[in-house]
């Protein structure tokens, strides 16, 4: 191992530690548990699945399947390729700026990918946006490499790269598009109109499942707050991912610091570190602006998680920033500060449910072993499908319900109380009345979720709609299981 590459293997050690770590901390949350199910299918089926509207790109299922197949559905065996992804994305973050500017740039870039809060939370969970993250990486890379030297196979290894990050997440077209239109402007060699051409009809040809997303509900989120909003959140959650400490304080230290690199790139760079740095941020901003654009035309596309692929790209221009030789010591010392924040703030949430009310786990083991054929009221009702994961024994009641001895209550927060306020549990007197024939034995409100459980003396009938008169307004889920069901191991 030479020295000049001594650092870059702590950065990816670190990386790993980081997200191979802790991946069993928190339980799945639901979106999770709905790409459990999809792997769990037939790969027939999978690819059934994935064409209908909304279905998402494949490339991420194309891996994941076979991998699930080899090592289970288990939070560990899943998570496990994403943190693999994860971990190979701090090589790339330094390969890719060192492309864009200087070595040190490169080391920095990949400190700070090895200790970012948001792709550590990628980097542990069941879902395609690690390898997003991977392959817009790839793509920036491959984009610089073919502007420098066109009549290589850059602009091919470019197209491909830029096809699977398509086929990964549709709202990276975006980014390959201003990418494309670069090349285009800047060079006019036969190879890298032939790139072009191949990733632009890869890409159209992806252009109907974008549409039918539209229509099946890929990007049709609640957006209460709308895309100026979602503008707003993005850096934040660049900077300091979707759930830390200090929800707001944190993030604005994040930005203070980051605003460092700002400053030293318009003050202290010279024109070359300038200019890349603006080649990186104009390619970040302009397919973010596209993506606005195309929401309002109803799609909700402005998520962080739809964006991450220009992660790299950002993290390029503060990187840019923290090394350029007019900083002096002050660069390196606001990105260190940034890479120690990031740390802190990936240690200190690194056991929190996802969006701090995800305990899906947690309570289905709260629940415990069915001493008899009981039911359970989960509210609200939007993760029937999580719950039952961790409850595999329990099946979805019918509106003439069942004749049970115990009903238990799992009642969760309903949403984020706002910026800056995490959810709360409900309080223990959630359940308003117990049926009749029941009585409470167990009230207990614990960080995440709330359980009541209420018992009767023989076997007493419920229905759906007497269940739901104990929980007005919070549209729960039911379930019953029959004796000795257990939560999943």
């Amino acid at each position: 191992m030479t020295r000049r590459l001594a650092p870059l293997v702590g950065l990816v050690a670190l990386g790993a530690v980081l997200r191979f770590g802790t991946l069993d901390a928190r339980s799945y949350w639901l979106d999770e548990v709905d790409t459990v199910g999809l792997l769990q299918e037939g790969f027939v089926g999978m690819l059934s699945r994935l064409a209908e509207p909304g279905g998402g790109g494949p490339v991420y299922f194309f891996v994941a399947w076979p991998w699930a197949q080899v090592f289970g559905s288990s939070e560990v065996a899943l998570r496990s390729l994403s943190a693999l992804f994860g971990t190979a994305t701090v090589p790339v973050a330094y390969w890719a700026t060192r492309e864009l500017a200087s070595r040190r740039a490169g080391v920095i870039a990949a400190a700070l990918a090895a200790t970012a809060p948001l792709l550590v939370w990628q980097s542990q969970e069941v879902r395609p946006y690690a390898l997003l993250v991977l392959l817009g990486g790839v793509s920036f890379a491959l984009f610089l490499r073919a502007r420098r030297a066109p009549d290589g196979g850059a602009p091919a290894a470019w197209a491909v790269a830029s096809v699977l990050l398509v086929a990964t997440n549709y709202v990276a077209a975006f980014m390959v598009a201003v990418e494309a239109l670069l090349l285009l402007r800047e060079h006019a060699e036969r190879r890298v109109r032939i790139a072009v051409l191949a990733a632009g009809a890869a890409t159209a040809a992806l252009i109907p499942l974008v549409l039918e997303g539209r229509e099946g509900g890929l990007a049709q989120l609640p957006d209460e707050s709308g895309i100026l909003r979602r503008l707003l959140v993005l850096p934040a959650e660049f900077l300091a991912g979707p759930q830390p400490p200090l929800q707001v304080l944190t993030p604005v230290v994040a930005g203070l610091i980051a605003l460092v690199a700002v400053l030293l790139i318009i003050r202290r760079a010279d024109r070359a570190e300038q200019g890349a740095a603006g080649l990186a941020a104009g390619i970040g901003a302009a397919s973010i602006l596209l993506a606005a654009v195309f929401s309002l035309s109803g799609s909700d596309l402005v998520l962080t998680r739809y964006l991450s692929e220009v992660w790299i790209p950002a993290a390029a221009v503060a990187s840019v920033g923290f090394a350029t030789a007019g900083a002096s010591r002050w660069g390196p010392v606001a990105a260190g500060a940034l890479c120690a924040l990031f740390a802190v703030i990936v240690v200190a949430t690194a056991w929190e449910p996802k969006f701090d009310r995800e305990d899906w786990r947690g309570a289905a083991r709260a629940v415990g072993t069915a001493s008899a054929k009981r039911a359970i009221v989960v509210s609200p009702g939007r993760g029937p499908a999580a719950f039952a994961y961790y409850r595999p024994q329990a099946r979805a009641m019918t509106p003439s319900g069942g004749e049970v001895s115990e009903i238990v209550y799992v009642a969760f927060p309903s949403s984020v109380q706002g910026i800056g306020r995490k959810p709360q549990s409900p309080p223990a007197e959630a359940v308003a009345a117990a049926p009749a024939g029941f009585t409470v034995v167990e009230q207990e409100r614990h960080e995440f979720f709330t359980l009541a459980r209420l018992r009767s003396e023989r076997p007493v009938r419920v229905t759906i709609e007497g269940l739901a008169a104990a929980v007005p307004g919070s549209e729960p889920a039911f379930f019953l299981e029959p004796v000795r069901a257990e939560v999943r191991p």
